[in-house]
């Protein structure tokens, strides 16, 4: 099978739909997947979500398929951003998780983002171990031992409340402001939960583009050019901060601008910087090192010493901060 103009990475395989990125790819990368991941343990689930594109109802069949054709019980949790996927494979134990999202690519892109057991991508090794099953001879089950399919219709919810539960996040504090918030969502899967959010924050919302159909009313990367209706939408009486979801597929494979009333539109890694800077002053808030991807590093370097913390580049891969936080306590 030819790979031509795919993307293949340790975080996935993209690709355009119809060309480099038919059904087949995507049921062979599933299935190699799927006898990978059920190969490494006991576990038996591979969970599957999928954003809002107009092709994720094709692929997500197709990858449902290609995972009973090795045996998984998969859970399938629907229209989701990408962590609520992740905590989903966390959530049930799970061998792994299939996410069918191309982030904020153009709306003629699709791709599979691969998450290990431990609900992160999988790394440069694990990625290797599973391209090799994908290139080889993939084991198949016979007609009774296939795999199964269950749907999973809480993940939103316990992403939810996950949220909500966080030590760093003073819920009562952020009630008793009553932001008024404008939200972009982009028609795509963010929408799925963000107005939630902010309503369970306080917040009156004034949101646009929830319809969850995929069809883009814009290029789903947020920056400035591209914001024009949601900057309309931010007026002084109308909304104090604002705020847009690149992409159907969520937030950690995507990026996040906010606006606030008055202020030039904050590029993702300066709300990065605001976000770390918001946490690390609160007596709750982070207590090691500060890792970050390259592109907010210079940011960060004027930020973590000013908290008395070090910073730790690291690569540019999504994982790999994420791997370094759970071994240093971040």
């Amino acid at each position: 099978m030819s790979y031509d103009g795919l993307m293949i990475s340790v975080s996935g395989v993209r690709g355009r739909v119809g060309e480099a990125l038919t059904p087949e790819v995507v049921a062979r990368f599933a299935a190699g997947f799927g006898a990978w991941a059920l190969a490494r343990g006991d576990a038996r689930t591979v969970v599957v979500g999928r954003d809002s594109r107009v092709s994720g109802p094709m692929f997500h069949r197709a990858v449902l398929s290609a995972l009973e054709s090795v045996g998984a019980t998969v859970i399938d949790v629907g229209m989701a951003p990408t962590p609520t996927i992740q905590l989903a494979v966390e959530h049930h134990h799970a061998a792994g998780g299939l996410a069918i999202t191309a982030s904020h690519n153009p709306i003629e892109w699709n791709a599979l983002k691969f998450i290990s057991s431990s609900g992160l991508f999988l790394d440069p090794a694990e990625s290797a171990a599973m391209r090799a099953t994908v290139d080889g001879e993939i084991p198949r089950v016979t007609w009774d031992l296939l795999g199964s399919v269950t749907v999973d219709g809480d993940a939103l919810s316990r992403h939810l409340e996950a949220i909500l539960a966080l030590p760093f996040i003073d819920v009562e504090r952020i009630r008793q402001r009553h932001f008024h918030v404008a939200l972009d969502c982009c028609n795509g899967a963010g929408a799925t939960i963000m107005p939630a959010l902010f309503e369970r924050l306080g917040c009156k919302v004034t949101a646009i583009n929830l319809t969850t159909d995929g069809r883009f009313p814009r290029s789903p990367e947020p920056v400035a050019a591209n914001l024009g209706e949601l900057e309309r939408a931010l007026r002084p009486k109308v909304a104090a901060t604002a705020t847009s979801r690149s992409g159907p597929g969520g937030t950690s494979t995507s990026q996040l601008v906010s606006v606030s009333t008055g202020k030039p539109m904050a590029a993702s890694n300066t709300t990065e910087t605001n976000v770390y800077d918001g946490t690390a002053r609160r007596p709750s808030g982070a207590r090691g090192p500060c890792l970050t991807t390259p592109l907010p590093t210079r940011a960060l370097l004027s930020t973590a010493p000013r908290w008395g913390k070090s910073m730790s580049p690291s690569a540019c891969a999504t994982w790999t901060p994420l791997l370094v936080a759970r071994g240093t306590g971040a």
